[in-house]
């Protein structure tokens, strides 16, 4: 435990006396400011105020935590409420009058106020004490406000205390209380705002409550609101000013719970409303919106959210058999923006033949991750790229294998065929190393892989003519040679030539061949 763990001033007073002979640049491990910084990110009153009184610290610091991108990260007043410790936000506020709004430097817009940190952190001490001090409950904010953040805690008291402080509460505002995933705030919205569960009523939410339930995957409260009498779960938006296409409501909210990628909302909205019914005509959208995942929420994949969609989309193509073609998969994997390896080999292992090896790989893939996968088998998903846009990723874990980890197994030929798959694909890097060592060993420059796609045209199709492909050519691979797929290096080169202007590289292998180019090429 450090020091500033333990809040000791005094040790903390030795420990700069024994660093007094040397300067306290900024930088430096014993810099004051970075103390500070720290202890009061840890709520560590004793330390802040030995730093502010005695080593005259300027308590209106600015904390940047990238001097280079000018990045804010905030005053030492937000640090102390981000610690939560009450006693240190009011010795600042009482003893420096610090800006309580914590306004940026230069300008900036403002993400955050030391209010706005409070209410998200739940403190209701340090709400209600900056309340009475002055903070503005509703200041220009980018993002979500204060209140909608107050909403969003699902914490009444914390919802109260910011109206008893002047903060206004809206109808649009409903969908916050369903996102808290907290009852007792939806049902304050209900209480407050009669019929708004069968309304359209946020400034951003486009479809019904139902919808919007599904899509945050509280199956709980989808249930409670159907026990309700008067709620309509299929509602008519009769809106005529309101920008909507007319949605059929049922697909509707079987694409919003897909969204939600809870598989229990899923299964319900299919088995217990019956609408299994949009399985043949819809099942390409509900999978490609299962896929991209909500509007709100963490847009990033956590290993919870893979789980959740994989779970979500075996159970509605291998149970409920939503099918769709090979390129409207294609389509779906190209589309997405943000695709997890797992996820994308799970869609990859739809493309494969029922029972293959490749579909094997890819299955084990999606059920574990790549640090469950051996060597032979990640070089089998490179090579054959299988995954072409996760193809940085399997290099990064292939990278930590050494030399001798892969001379180890070459005796299995078909590593070796994959090995050399892989080593050509990053000769764009300059990094010749490996792939001399297995031409050094005996290995083929002309070698197919298992799709039967010659070394020189897998390195031509996924980087062209360049330096790869010399490379092939001036270590024994013949550019004239047709693999299985009746093709030759040098007539892909004749096809593409007018679209890519190519007549100088098919001469350029005719010199490097030492060969007169047949006249079918000329």
């Amino acid at each position: 435990m450090s020091l500033i763990d333990r809040d000791d001033v005094e040790e903390l007073n030795r420990f700069l006396k024994t660093k007094a002979q040397c300067p306290l640049a900024i930088g430096t491990e014993i810099d004051p400011i970075k103390i500070l910084h720290q202890a009061s990110t840890q709520g560590k009153l004793q330390i802040v105020k030995y730093l502010l009184e005695k080593k005259q610290v300027r308590p209106d610091i600015i904390f940047i935590s990238s001097p280079l991108a000018g990045t804010y990260e905030g005053s030492l007043l937000t640090c102390s409420v981000r610690s939560g410790n009450l006693d240190l936000v009011k010795y600042l506020l009482e003893t420096y009058k610090l800006d309580i709004e914590d306004r940026p430097p230069n300008g900036k817009r403002v993400w955050n106020t030391p209010l706005n940190l409070a209410v998200k952190a739940k403190n209701l001490a340090i709400v209600d004490y900056l309340l009475n001090q002055g903070a503005k409950v509703n200041p220009r904010l980018e993002g979500v406000s204060i209140s909608s953040n107050a909403i969003l805690t699902g914490d009444l008291n914390i919802l109260n205390r910011m109206m008893e402080g002047g903060a206004e509460i809206e109808e649009w505002q409903f969908d916050k209380a369903i996102e808290s995933k907290s009852l007792p705030m939806v049902e304050y919205f209900l209480e407050k705002f009669p019929g708004i569960e069968n309304r359209f009523c946020s400034r951003i939410w486009d479809g019904s409550t139902a919808c919007l339930i599904a899509l945050s995957g509280n199956l709980p409260l989808l249930k409670h609101f159907m026990k309700r009498p008067d709620f309509v779960l299929f509602p008519i938006d009769n809106n005529k000013d309101r920008f909507r296409r007319k949605i059929d409501p049922k697909y509707e909210l079987l694409i919003y719970g897909a969204k939600s990628r809870q598989v229990d909302m899923i299964r319900y909205l299919v088995e217990e409303l019956s609408l299994i019914e949009y399985r043949e005509q819809y099942a390409h959208d509900i999978l490609s919106n299962l896929i991209k995942g909500k509007l709100f929420g963490p847009s990033f994949y956590n290993d919870d959210v893979i789980q959740n969609t994989l779970e979500s989309l075996r159970y509605l193509i291998e149970e409920k058999h939503f099918l769709i073609s090979e390129a409207q998969i294609n389509s779906i994997i190209k589309n997405t923006r943000i695709l997890n390896i797992r996820i994308n080999a799970y869609l990859a292992a739809l493309l494969m033949t029922p029972g293959s090896f490749e579909q094997e790989v890819l299955r084990d893939l999606a059920l574990h991750d790549l640090t469950a996968m051996d060597l032979p088998r990640l070089l089998r998903l490179f090579s054959l790229n299988l995954l072409p846009k996760c193809i940085i990723e399997l290099h990064s874990h292939i990278s930590r294998f050494s030399i001798d980890d892969f001379s180890a197994q070459l005796g299995d030929h078909q590593f070796a065929i994959d090995l050399l798959f892989y080593s050509a694909h990053y000769l764009n890097n300059k990094n010749f190393s490996l792939l001399n060592y297995l031409l050094d060993s005996g290995m083929d420059p002309n070698q197919e892989n298992r799709l039967g796609e010659s070394l020189l045209n897998y390195v031509y199709r996924l980087s062209g003519y360049g330096s790869a492909a010399e490379f092939l050519i001036d270590h024994g691979a013949d550019p004239y040679r047709e693999d299985s797929s009746g093709f030759s290096f040098a007539k892909h080169l004749v096809i593409d030539r007018y679209k890519l202007k190519l007549e100088n590289q098919l001469k350029d292998i005719g010199e490097r061949k030492e060969l007169r180019k047949p006249k079918a090429l000329a």
